[in-house]
């Protein structure tokens, strides 16, 4: 079977992305001419587009993963407090009653909060929590101090992650499919292996140790793919179950 001249679209984005940087430290000490330095160039500042979008795409998919986290640090207290309403301890029954009634107050179900309105109210939830009487109550329900404080790492973990957003949407980098880049890419590194296979056949000497060096990186990463499990490319575009996209923050959402 005739070698590939390039890297298959079927490796992921790090794969994709490591094998060309494989290959621009190989021919970093190569003898190039006005062409072939501008094909190098051309490989270098596709990766380059690449390696920015996954970053955008793993800021986005954190987004999503800090969200749900939260969410579900906040079902785990009201799951605590809930459970205590069934001890034999009249005041801390009464206590987790207060306690779930705090959480219920609201006129809709956090997990189908936006993400702005989730982080405002969850805010709003603290600040009522951090009262002296509600303090009270929870000091009477052993696991639910800890259980609050999760809910704090969680917030804080999530608008750490939109703030790197934020600064994304304000450089204008919303970031691209990463397959059309990956697909772009692949066409640059065909480009310059096929001029490398034309060099180093006429000037062996000096050009056919990196055109073979060249060669076995595709040729082992390709490999590599073909042996392993179906990849979910990491240009999947961010999707979550509880939330539409509207604008800004809520876009990730």
């Amino acid at each position: 079977m005739k070698a590939s001249k390039t890297f298959k679209l079927n490796l992921n984005s790090n794969e994709f992305h490591s094998g060309l940087c494989e290959i621009e430290n190989l021919l970093a000490s190569i003898r190039k001419d006005e062409y072939l330095t501008r094909l190098v160039s051309e490989v270098q500042n596709a990766n380059q587009t690449l390696l920015s979008s996954m970053h955008i795409a793993a800021v986005k998919r954190n987004v999503g993963r800090e969200a749900q986290l939260l969410t579900s640090r906040i079902v785990s207290v009201q799951r605590y407090a809930d459970s205590c309403r069934y001890l034999d301890d009249e005041n801390v029954k009464a206590s987790a009653e207060r306690v779930l009634a705090l959480f219920k107050s609201y006129d809709k179900a956090f997990a189908l909060m936006k993400i702005d309105t989730r982080i405002g109210a969850v805010h709003t939830l603290q600040r009522d929590l951090a009262g002296d009487e509600m303090q009270a109550h929870i000091a009477r329900l052993p696991e639910l101090a800890g259980r609050i404080e999760g809910i704090q790492q969680a917030l804080q973990s999530l608008e750490e992650n939109l703030l790197e957003m934020d600064l994304y949407n304000s450089a204008a980098l919303a970031g691209q499919p990463l397959l059309p880049l990956k697909r772009d890419a692949a066409d640059k590194l065909r480009q310059l292996v096929e001029y490398l296979a034309v060099m180093s056949a006429k000037e062996p000497e000096n050009f056919g140790r990196y055109y073979q060096g060249v060669m076995e990186i595709i040729n082992r990463l390709n490999a590599v793919r073909k042996k392993g499990s179906d990849d979910t490319p990491a240009a999947a575009p961010l999707t979550l179950a509880v939330e539409p996209e509207p604008t800004s923050h809520e876009k990730v959402g």
